[in-house]
């Protein structure tokens, strides 16, 4: 999983991105067989830090989507991963090229999220469902008390306000 990082999607060629398909693949069908390797994922590698970042990235393909629907899969089965992205070191390395701020949490990545779809819809049904992936993700992370005040920090009920006028 930390060679994940590594892979170019960009590239030509399909081979990199589907690597990268694949290997969040994997790791679905690892948790859906045992879901306390879920709680696993979120303490012993870096693949959450990796599937916020990659939900940040510009444009939209499929790996997108798919890092989206991993993370909220992950979220429903792992107290832990809730707890983890509800505090500000969960997505310090992920803010790197979005212009937030340094020391903010995996919460407030989905919220920014979230946020792009503030003044238009969803283009189409996998931009959708990409949305739907990030409110499962955000709702998983308000089971937690912690993930609650940090929805409050981070302004996500007027946001959430905005996005359904």
């Amino acid at each position: 999983m930390q060679l994940l990082g590594r892979l170019d999607e960009d590239k030509e060629d399909a081979e990199d991105r589907m690597g990268v398909f694949n290997s969040l693949n994997l790791v679905e069908n690892i948790v859906s067989i045992d879901p306390a390797a879920a709680d696993t994922v979120f303490t012993a590698t870096g693949l959450p830090k990796y599937l916020l970042t990659r939900m940040q990235r510009r444009g939209f393909d499929s790996n997108k989507q798919y890092a989206s629907e991993l993370l909220a899969i992950l979220l429903q089965t792992s107290k832990a991963g809730r707890l983890q992205l509800a505090t500000p070191a969960a997505a310090d390395a992920s803010d790197g090229d979005s212009g937030g701020s340094s020391g903010r949490g995996g919460l407030a990545v989905l919220l920014r999220c979230s946020a792009a779809f503030r003044r238009r819809d969803p283009r189409d049904k996998d931009e959708e469902e990409f949305l739907e992936n990030v409110f499962d993700c955000v709702c998983c992370c308000l089971l937690e008390a912690e993930g609650r005040a940090a929805f409050v920090a981070e302004e996500g009920v007027e946001l959430m306000i905005i996005l359904l006028r």
